[in-house]
């Protein structure tokens, strides 16, 4: 079998196992935000991911030699390094700049993972204006923080993966979150929008790039 469907077969079978268990959380030993009881009245989250992810062929995503081999390897890593540590574990996402609200250990965005040709970026919703997210409801609200465990942003990657890369060959992005404002997005690596997000331009920061 070729790699990339050995890949994907992994990551689907990882997926279809999340649905039907919750892995235990284990401890956090990476050098994350945590505020002081970071187990005290912990708000519940759920996977309320909206599907299906919303693929795009915009210019402004892609590049000229995208392979989508490469979204699956970044995603693998992502699940490595960020869900072996925390697993179901309760994080607030927070944009730059937005004030935390709850007791929860924090994690700002945005977080890229880049694998050669695709980069994996986790960013909040609230930043982007809704011209730039194809697809989404330009009177829904977007938020700048929200709750999530890194298995649900896990969980709603394995499906954009699924959805949009391996069965389309387009890009993508999905949401995760208790409030569905966590950002989860597959572009081409030194895109457009790639570009934007690696200066530091969101929200209303760098209006003339949107």
């Amino acid at each position: 079998m070729a790699p990339a469907f050995v890949q994907t077969l992994i990551l689907l079978l990882l997926h279809l196992i999340h649905l039907s268990t919750s892995a235990p959380s284990t401890p956090s030993t990476n050098p994350l935000t945590l505020h002081p009881n970071p187990n005290l009245h912990l708000p519940q989250t759920q996977n309320l991911t909206l599907g299906p992810a919303r693929c795009t062929n915009a210019p402004e995503w892609a590049t000229p030699h995208f392979l989508s081999y490469d979204c699956t390897i970044a995603l693998s890593r992502f699940r490595a390094i960020n869900v072996t540590h925390y697993g179901t574990r309760p994080f607030e996402f927070l944009a730059p700049g937005a004030a935390p609200l709850h007791a929860l250990p924090t994690m700002r965005l945005p977080l890229h993972i880049t694998e050669d040709t695709c980069t994996l970026t986790i960013a909040m919703l609230g930043v982007f204006p809704a011209a730039m997210l194809p697809g989404v409801d330009p009177h829904a609200p977007r938020r700048l923080e929200d709750v999530a465990s890194f298995e649900e942003v896990w969980d709603a990657g394995a499906d954009l993966n699924v959805e949009c890369l391996q069965y389309k060959e387009l890009r993508g992005w999905s949401r995760a979150g208790g409030r569905d404002s966590v950002g989860v997005f597959f572009w081409g690596t030194g895109s457009w929008v790639d570009r934007v997000f690696r200066r530091g331009c969101w929200g209303r920061r760098c209006d003339g790039w949107w």
